[in-house]
Formats: structure tokens, sequence, C-alpha cells
């Protein structure tokens, strides 16, 4: 069908690692660098060239529900065509669990959608949890406006002192562009001190 293509995981490059193994503490220089934590762990903690972590099982990815896509897409090291979003429903939310390993985060930064220039989470909240059921909120945005035609890839700074293994975006009812509840989510990536579990 017309939609199945939408649903097709397209192949990410795999890429070298430019972090050094034993890396802890990973800095934020721009939405393109390959510096952070997710990419990180997708090269086995620096050993091996990338390869997506939800697939390899280093990374686990859930939803509140899932219109379109594939779960891996939110963890892809590159922006081009990846299409995830969740059905429009209040309180949708995206999560990344890091089986083995806790960060004290930074920074974050997520993808829209390429195909359709809409839908831009406006309000939504940044989350982190030790258990993957107690969430803290981490930061609050509410009518952001980072995400625009122009800018696909937004980064986020945030203030944090304590470390966790699951981290969620959260929207609002009504939260995006089109004032409805479907969140769009890939290429997530996040910044900030390392510890293994």
């Amino acid at each position: 069908t017309g939609n199945m293509k939408f649903n097709q995981q397209e192949p990410q490059e795999e890429l070298p690692c430019a972090v050094p193994k034993g890396t802890s503490v990973f800095t934020f220089t721009n939405v393109d660098d390959k510096n952070g934590i997710i990419f990180y762990l997708s090269c086995n903690e620096g050993t091996t060239t990338w390869s997506n972590g939800f697939m390899s099982g280093s990374i686990n990815v859930s939803s509140s529900t899932i219109q379109r896509g594939q779960r891996s897409m939110v963890v892809d090291h590159t922006f081009n065509d990846q299409v995830f979003f969740t059905k429009n429903e209040p309180g949708s939310w995206v999560q990344i669990s890091l089986p083995r390993h806790q960060v004290v985060p930074t920074c974050y930064v997520f993808s829209q959608r390429a195909a359709v220039k809409d839908f831009f989470p406006r309000t939504w909240t940044f989350e982190g949890s030790t258990d993957g059921q107690k969430f803290t909120v981490i930061s609050s945005h509410n009518g952001d406006q980072s995400f625009t035609e122009a800018a696909q890839t937004a980064a986020f700074p945030v203030r944090c002192q304590e470390a966790y293994s699951h981290f969620r975006i959260k929207l609002a009812a009504s939260g995006n562009s089109r004032k409805t509840s479907a969140l769009v989510v890939s290429c997530f990536e996040i910044f900030g001190t390392l510890k293994a579990k």
C-alpha cells in the first residue's frame, strides 16, 4: 500500500564512533554531531561502528502508542525521512531507556518529520526516572517555538543533578502546532555524565 514506505526503516550509515571507550562526560556541540550518549552506546561503548541501539538491545524505546513508524527510528543517528509518531491521544509520550546505564543529563536533542513540516511539539515535559514507573520532570516547555519548517532538529539544555536510566518526552494534550496530541520524535540524543548501573 501507499503507506508501507513510511513504516520501513531506511538504513543508517554505519559510522565510526568519534568518542573513545571509557568516556563518561558527553558535551553537546551542535545538533549534527555524533558525540552523544545514544550514539556512543550504539557503538558498543565506543568499540564498534554504529549499529542502531534499539536493534542491538543496548537501548530500549517505548511509546504510549504508535500511529506510524518503527521504534528504532527514535534512536537513529541522522535525520532524513524517518516518520515515527504516536496516535492523536492526550498524554502521548516516547520513552528511551538505558538497561545498563544512567545519565545525569545536560542537554537533549530530537528531530521531527521531514515529509510534513507541521505537528511540531509546542508544550511538553522532558522527564527522567530510575525505575521506568515514577517520573520526575526535568524540564517543561510551554508554547516552545524551537521547531519550525526551517528547524526540524532542536537541542534543549537542562539543569539536572540526578542520574536517570529512563527518559520520556511527554506531550501535553493538544500540545503540538496543529493543536492535536500526536507526538513526533526521531533521532533522540542525550548529553551529560554517563554512569554504569
